[in-house]
């Protein structure tokens, strides 16, 4: 794999924002592990200590995973804002909703709070270059079962 660096290692884990114990509950590896990944720190064969290829699939599946839930989030904002504007209606900042745990971030499809704080980054960042007003609001509890 080319594209298998220690700095697009370090892209990779800044960009879907897990920590290095996340990191490694998620592709199945010790945090000592994850740390040598960051590092850079020379492997048996004196290169580069690197995820194995199939650590680098489960962080990049997790980081598209994260792309897509961010522009599923944005086709349905610039849908509403189309529909405002189709209508003449005025459209008010959208509601961009933010995880208060992990219960939360598996719910809405993320292994953890920081990969779907990691999504919710994109679409802020998205939205404030698409000039789209937005604001970031915790998610509601589920309501308890009797």
């Amino acid at each position: 794999m080319s594209d298998l660096t220690p700095e697009n290692v370090r892209v990779m884990l800044s960009r879907i924002g897990l920590s290095q114990s996340e990191v490694a509950r998620v592709v199945g590896a010790q945090e000592r592990t994850v740390r040598r990944w960051l590092g850079g720190e020379p492997g048996p064969d004196g290169e580069a200590f690197l995820p194995s290829p199939q650590h680098w699939l489960r962080l990049f599946n997790l980081c598209k995973a994260q792309d897509r839930a961010a522009e599923q989030a944005m086709r349905l904002i610039r849908r509403l804002r189309t529909n405002a504007e189709e209508t003449g209606r005025s459209f008010e900042p959208v509601s961009v909703r933010l995880a208060r745990d992990d219960d939360d971030a598996r719910r809405a499809g993320m292994p953890f709070l920081s990969a779907h704080i990691a999504v919710v980054r994109r679409i802020v960042e998205r939205c404030e270059a698409e000039r789209i007003p937005y604001e970031v609001v915790a998610m509601v509890a589920p309501p308890r079962r009797a």
